[in-house]
């Protein structure tokens, strides 16, 4: 277990996944480079547990794309005039992941694997609204060892983030 925590965590630093705040320029957001660190875990588990899936580079699909953290996303409902909010964005037209940064930080872990992967799953063409693959977070479909993965994350991001 520790091997494989060591060997994601290698892993991670060696990505070159771009993150971007807003319309800033520049270094990006710590909530950026955290959605790009979730989406890679939540990836690599995936890639293990179910191989069917067709995930064979994570950092292709992540590299594919650029993450930008904003204030909201929101859009009128063209048939029934309502305002609706979303949590997070793939715009195929510009290659970018927009996610809503208030609604992401009040996120669970496990909310936010099924966000980044669902984002990161419509860039590599495996899934697309119905949330099929990356629903498997809420604890029916990934392995054991992966969801002693997940909680070993969760913990440790949980603990970054109170520092």
């Amino acid at each position: 277990m520790k091997s494989i925590l060591l060997t994601i965590m290698i892993l991670a630093q060696m990505s070159h996944a771009r993150t971007f705040r807003g319309n800033d320029s520049g270094g990006g957001s710590s909530l950026s480079a955290e959605f790009v660190s979730i989406g890679r875990y939540a990836l690599q588990i995936l890639m293990f547990d179910r191989p069917n899936l067709g995930i064979s580079n994570v950092e292709s699909i992540l590299n594919q794309v650029e993450v930008f953290d904003v204030n909201q996303i929101c859009f009128t409902d063209h048939n029934s005039g309502e305002i609706n909010c979303l949590d997070a964005y793939f715009n195929s037209d510009g290659q970018k992941i927009i996610f809503d940064r208030k609604r992401w930080s009040q996120k669970s872990c496990v909310d936010k694997f099924v966000i980044a992967s669902h984002e990161y799953l419509r860039v590599a063409g495996l899934e697309d609204a119905n949330y099929i693959n990356s629903s498997l977070f809420l604890g029916h479909g990934i392995s054991e060892r992966s969801k002693m993965e997940l909680v070993a994350i969760c913990n440790e991001q949980g603990a970054r983030n109170e520092k």
